[in-house]
């Protein structure tokens, strides 16, 4: 069944078996998202599973059209009973504008986080005077050495994926979390952080 919604599983079938006279009615589309869920992985209930079942099901860490969308993880030295850790997603399209933009805007929310993960951090750059969502960051804690952490992973995918291309951000916007404003200008140099 793949990544198709209801519908397009019924235009399948139709396509396949143009004879049947199958109606998409909502006691079909449960039987169709039931059957979906039956054939994906149990949700995960500690970090270590959840990345052990990304590794099994790579199909969970891909973009629609195939790109790498899970960059790995950023870990923290710091003892204590929580797993120090941050799940890093990026956009591998707008990976480039680390180089061509010279606005960052980063926030976290605490919201909207699964169950496993403390915060959920946003990062956006700067393209065509709007902001494009490049990363998406599940952390277990924030500190500054996990988010030293996180911005040195996303440089390092950035300088693997464009070697000569150097990063052009100069401006680091975010909220005035200390531990937040203080890790960026560790691994991009010229960026001055800002509070709003």
């Amino acid at each position: 069944m793949g990544r198709q919604g209801p519908k397009k599983i019924l235009e399948l079938a139709r396509s396949v078996h143009p004879e049947a006279r199958i109606a998409l009615n909502p006691a079909l589309e449960r039987t169709i998202q039931r059957e979906k869920r039956a054939n994906q992985p149990p949700p995960p209930t500690m970090t270590h599973e959840m990345l052990e079942s990304m590794e099994t099901h790579s199909k969970f860490g891909q973009t629609i059209r195939d790109g790498k969308f899970v960059h790995g993880t950023a870990h923290s030295d710091e003892d204590d009973e929580v797993p120090v850790m941050a799940l890093v997603f990026l956009s591998p399209v707008l990976l480039r504008q680390l180089g061509e933009s010279t606005v960052m805007q980063l926030d976290g929310t605490f919201r909207t986080v699964p169950g496993l993960f403390y915060q959920l951090l946003t990062i956006h750059v700067g393209c065509f005077n709007k902001a494009f969502l490049l990363a998406f960051v599940l952390m277990t804690r924030i500190t500054r050495i996990l988010y030293n952490a996180v911005i040195r992973l996303i440089a390092q995918a950035y300088e693997a994926r464009f070697p000569h291309g150097p990063i052009t951000i100069v401006e680091v916007i975010s909220d005035f979390e200390l531990a937040l404003m203080g890790s960026v200008p560790e691994f991009i140099l010229r960026a001055e952080p800002r509070g709003c």
